[in-house]
């Protein structure tokens, strides 16, 4: 690994607190069988705040990510009885929403190429150098910041309406002129629009980037974009 010194300075500069006050520390787990990498990161990172967590094998990893739930991944593709890809995999199925930055050879470049296409944040080749990694970990963590909000939008969405799949409506008593079915709908119109606004907001209009925040397809997005008049560069507030 390059880019030393190795006594955390390099990124005590990075913001890489991700929760909000009182719900403790930024989760790294680190997976990778060398000693003096897994002994490195976890200086750098834990000097810049982020609790970090490093694992020698795949199933020490999926045992961790099952019961800690980490906020960001790294591992080398190369881990012993294993091939990173394998875990990627596994992680991308259990845990879709924590982002996966991977670490490969100059050998292995096609390997992290189909890391990328299996849904991986980003890739690094060795050896790596310690701003390039910090950059990378800083903007997944931001990421994955971003995703945690757009799922606080989307709960809100779903508490708005009264109904569970294949629930039967009760008679809407009359408020006013208005049911209170009426009501619930035009609220959950309204949430929608808002949670609409915020993942363009988030994705700086990129409607691409929104429909993932909002885990619908692009052309779902569009539809509800054109229907509620949302334009593409608006945003609450």
């Amino acid at each position: 690994m390059k880019g030393g010194p190795w006594d955390g300075s390099i990124v005590n500069s990075m913001q890489l607190q991700m929760r909000e006050p009182g719900t403790g520390m930024t989760r790294l787990l680190v997976v990778d069988d060398e000693p003096e990498i897994c002994r490195v990161l976890m200086r750098i990172f834990t000097q810049a705040g982020v609790n970090t967590t490093c694992a020698s094998d795949a199933q020490s990893a999926l045992d961790f990510i099952a019961s800690e739930s980490p906020d960001v991944v790294v591992l080398d593709l190369q881990l012993p009885n294993v091939h990173g890809l394998s875990l990627v995999r596994e992680i991308r199925a259990t845990k879709p929403d924590v982002p996966v930055v991977v670490l490969t050879g100059h050998g292995e470049v096609r390997s992290a190429v189909r890391a990328t296409r299996l849904g991986v944040f980003d890739y690094l080749t060795k050896p790596i150098d310690a701003e390039e990694i910090g950059a990378v970990v800083e903007r997944a963590i931001e990421r994955r910041r971003l995703v945690a909000e757009v799922e606080a939008l989307r709960r809100q969405v779903g508490d708005v309406s009264v109904l569970g799949p294949g629930r039967r409506e009760p008679p809407a008593p009359a408020i006013g002129d208005r049911s209170l079915r009426e009501i619930v709908e035009a609220a959950a119109r309204g949430a929608e629009i808002g949670a609409i606004r915020e993942a363009l907001r988030l994705a700086k209009g990129n409607k691409a980037q929104a429909a993932r925040l909002l885990r619908v397809d692009y052309k779902t997005l569009h539809v509800k974009i054109k229907r509620y008049g949302i334009c593409a560069g608006e945003s609450e507030g």
